[in-house]
């Protein structure tokens, strides 16, 4: 995909997630996009004033937007700082990346290891507890902190109602995209893995990311809905489906509530009209 430059007079918005506290479903327009945007940690992570494992960034720059969503795993040390780091690094290659291809987005990948090396050195592992737990702990961390993310850029003519958007992924996030609420153009689901995630310590290891494109030059006219979010919500079904108006409902008023979750969650939604 070719990179097209936003002009930097263009009004400017971004939001990003803070991994320790509530931040109730929201709504912001801009452009011609309105995005809906919200996290929450586990209500138990809330109670021990831990940070949660996902970590959501979106920006809007005049007609582009930007996201990344990521999913630490939480089996692997500390997977919220993997998942709030390559997150942060991902928004930076989305704006100065001029071709993107899931070839590039590895290479990119692979070199954040080495800059996080000493960062990730020095997190600490909590004194005073069990000697069998410490052990577990040490163990994990010569393992490493990993997430899984899908990331993207979206960008609407200025001229008409075409546009363009590209994805980068791994894991198993969650995306669909529906014009009216019928099913677009999206990626294939079963290219959402859990086995394939980025690692503070090996990059990409022995995967390489998917990647996903599609430039409409005359799109289905009407309500673009593209939907993001990680597992800890129940939206779009592992197969891509998405789930009744009802579940979708009861699903994001929990997130609008903004009262902790059973389980760590960021949902992303841009809408835009064709």
């Amino acid at each position: 995909m070719t990179k097209v430059y936003p002009d930097p007079s263009e009004d400017v918005w971004e939001w990003a997630s803070q991994q320790k506290e509530c931040q109730p479903l929201s709504l912001h327009t801009q452009s011609r996009f309105r995005c809906k945007y919200g996290y929450s940690p586990a209500q138990d992570t809330l109670e021990s004033k831990e940070a949660g494992q996902d970590f959501l960034r979106v920006k809007i720059v005049g007609n582009t937007c930007y996201f990344a969503l990521c999913d630490g795993v939480s089996m692997s040390f500390q997977g919220d700082f993997a998942a709030r780091h390559v997150g942060n690094y991902l928004m930076e290659w989305l704006e100065r990346e001029y071709c993107y291809s899931a070839e590039a987005l590895a290479v990119f990948l692979n070199t954040i290891p080495r800059e996080l090396h000493d960062s990730y050195a020095q997190l600490d592992i909590e004194n005073g507890i069990p000697p069998l737990l410490k052990e577990v702990l040490v163990h994990k961390k010569t393992l490493g902190s990993e997430s899984m993310f899908i990331c993207g850029r979206l960008t609407l003519s200025p001229y008409d109602s075409s546009y363009s958007l590209w994805l980068g992924w791994m894991g198993d996030s969650k995306v669909s995209h529906w014009v009216e609420g019928t099913s677009e153009a999206s990626p294939d689901p079963s290219l959402f893995r859990t086995s394939e995630r980025w690692s503070v310590l090996k990059g990409c290891g022995e995967h390489i990311p998917h990647s996903f494109e599609i430039q409409h030059t005359f799109p289905q006219p009407g309500l673009h809905r593209l939907v993001l979010h990680s597992d800890g919500l129940r939206i779009i079904s592992p197969d891509g489906q998405r789930s009744s108006g009802l579940e979708e409902h009861l699903e994001l008023s929990k997130l609008a509530d903004g009262q902790g979750l059973e389980d760590d969650a960021c949902y992303l939604e841009i809408q835009w009209n064709s």
